[in-house]
This record gives structure tokens, sequence and C-alpha cells, in this order.
């Protein structure tokens, strides 16, 4: 959830005055041209450069196909990336400089799995408005993209699943639930398992360390958001801005007196929760999805993940068993961050330093579960 973290930290500075960030960066410094141990320089199977229709009319999607050329794909999975805007490798941009998807699809397709991943909306080679979507219409794109290997000749008959990061964990299960069209499993990597509003106040408080100084003031502003999912946007920022101000006498005297135009302020947070996205992400509950899951789930959230905290995982599973599903396996791995990396602390500002992209651990797991079940 690297948009919610990247909101998270802006709403933060914001509440202290802040007119710019500086990060502490652990570790190495990493230029944009290291390369990264795990990406494959040799690609040993079938590639295919694949386009075909998202879930709007304006949504055309672009993306790779992956299948092992020595035998029948044992299993089809689509590949749903995190929050953010992002390619078919999941490209987390110059400063992390790690494609996991890229990694993941190799990975996979070398042991037998066919891959499809492709660029969200708006980015890469897909067309459409990507700011302008909701979580929905990401899902949406998802059973598209189940929907077009579905309707290919050749994969009538072999089983497609959802693997989705972050969220994409969330994603993969409202397209399960929905069951049009179905999916045969899902493996849900560092899922979101609490309501994302209650996740948002969780993550802030652990990147920072503590409860953030503007705690009562972002948390009166979810509420605000929540209650009022249907208000046109210029009315929603002009009464959530109202909101904020009365809201402001609850902070701290220190960090009262740091806020210089209160009307600014005001209005610089109310625009930052202001758009289709973060207005319907903070109104979700994953286990309303969960719960109605049937088909096989995987799921894997390290222990050190300071943006989709453990607690996640532990509601995931509860989710599912209330839900009457199976066969559900939940893993929470020591010493491993949101990405998926072996970390020290977790946060965020490590990510680019370490040089693995997905543990070891991680692609064990997910193929041992897989080629126990095909």
């Amino acid at each position: 959830m690297i948009r919610s973290w990247l909101l998270a930290a802006f709403l933060s500075l914001a509440a202290m005055g802040a007119g710019r960030a500086c990060a502490t960066i652990y570790g190495p410094q990493i230029t944009p041209d290291t390369l990264r141990p795990q990406e494959p320089v040799d690609f040993p199977y079938f590639r295919e450069s694949v386009r075909f229709p998202g879930g709007a009319d304006t949504v055309e999607l672009a993306g790779e196909l992956t299948l092992p050329t020595d035998a029948p794909a044992r299993a089809l999975a689509v590949l749903i990336s995190g929050s953010g805007p992002q390619d078919r490798n999941q490209d987390l941009g110059p400063v992390i400089n790690h494609r996991p998807f890229l990694v993941l699809s190799d990975y996979l397709t070398r042991r037998g799995y066919g891959v499809l991943r492709y660029d969200e909306r708006g980015v890469g080679g897909s067309t459409g408005d990507f700011f302008g979507a909701t979580t929905t219409d990401f899902a949406e794109d998802a059973a598209a993209a189940v929907a077009y290997l579905r309707g290919r000749k050749a994969f009538r008959d072999v089983p497609v699943g959802l693997i989705g990061h972050s969220e994409g964990a969330l994603v993969a299960p409202m397209v399960a639930a929905a069951q049009t069209p179905s999916v045969d499993f899902l493996i849900l990597l560092a899922a979101p398992g609490l309501p994302l509003d209650s996740l948002m106040l969780d993550q802030r408080q652990m990147i920072a360390g503590q409860t953030p100084p503007d705690q009562p003031v972002i948390r009166g502003a979810f509420t605000y958001v929540k209650q009022h999912p249907n208000l046109d946007s210029a009315a929603f920022v002009r009464e959530l801005k109202d909101t904020i101000l009365t809201l402001l006498p609850r902070l701290d005297s220190t960090i009262r007196k740091s806020i210089y135009d209160p009307a600014t302020f005001a209005a610089t947070y109310a625009r930052s929760l202001s758009s289709p996205w973060i207005r319907q992400f903070l109104s979700l509950d994953p286990t309303v999805f969960l719960e109605r899951v049937r088909v096989p789930v995987l799921a894997l959230n390290g222990e050190k993940d300071t943006q989709v905290g453990i607690n996640n995982l532990e509601a995931v599973a509860a989710a599912l068993d209330r839900g009457g599903n199976p066969d559900f396996t939940t893993v929470a791995l020591p010493d491993l961050n949101h990405l998926l990396q072996p970390a020290l602390t977790g946060h965020p500002n490590e990510y680019g330093s370490i040089m693995t992209t997905l543990d070891p651990r991680v692609l064990q797991q997910l193929t041992d579960w897989l080629d126990a079940r095909y």
C-alpha cells in the first residue's frame, strides 16, 4: 500500500507544519541501475504481449502472459498489484528500485505455471484514468483479466487464480466473492483484514513509532469520509474542511501553535482525502468479501510489516473461518516487511536498500501450496 503510506506521511507532515520531508534511508545507497539479483536475465519460456478489454468501456489493459514451453500450464495466475500507479512488473520506482511481479512471474513460470500480469489502467500501455479510479474499478479490471483467460480456448480446462499484493490482496477477494467470472484459488500477500480506516490509523502509528500528533484530527476526518460517501466533490471538501477546523482544538497546544494558517491546513487535509479512491478505500471492510470466498486461499504476511500489521492476518483467517471456507492457509513469516523482503525494521525507508526483492521463503511457500493442489 505504497499510496496509503505516502498519504499517511503527508498528513503527519502537514500536522507538524512541515514544508518538506526528509527521509532517512537505511543501508547502502542504491541507484536505479543497481542490479537486483533475483531479476531474470534470460527467459526460458513462452512470452506473449497481450491486450484485452478492462473493466470499463474506456479501459484496455496491456500486459504479458508467460507460459511454460515443456508442458501445459498446471494453472494460471493473474497478478494484482497494490495501491499506487504500477505497471505489469509492479515497478516501485527509482528510489525503491524493485520489480516484484517480474521476479514472481519468472519464478512461477519456470515451475510450470502460467502468469498474466498487466499495467494498471492509465499506466504503461493500458488506457483509462488511474487517478479517477476506485478499488472497485481495479477489481473490475482484475475480473476482466480472468475473463480474458477464460475466453481463450487453450485455457478452458486450466485452473485460473488470483495473486494479489497489499491492496491487490483486497481486490482478489472482491473478485472471488462476486463469482463473475469464477476463480479457482487466491494467494494473498500482505493482505488487509481490518477495516481500511482502522488499518490506516494503525499504519501511521507503526511507521511513526508513536501516536502521530494529528491523530485526533485524522480520526475525525476519517469518520467524516465514511459517513458521507455520496456527497459531491466540492461540497465534500468544503464541509470536511469545516469539520477539521472544529477538530483542531483537540490537538496538543504545541502542535496547534505550529499551524500558522489553520484554514490552509484544513483545506490541504480535506483535499488530500477527496479523491474517489481514498473516499471509497476508507469505507471498505475486507472481511465482507473474505467471508464469501469459497475457493482455496493462501495468505502470507510479514511480521515486520509496518503498513499492514500482522494483526490483519488474524482477521483474514477469522473471516475465512466464519464464512466456512474449507481450504485456507495463513502464514506469518518472521522478519519480513510489507514487500515480503527480509528486513531489519520493516520501515518503508528501508525497502530500497534491501537487495532481495522477494524472500525465498515466500516463493517456496507459494509453489509448495500450488503444487499440492495442481
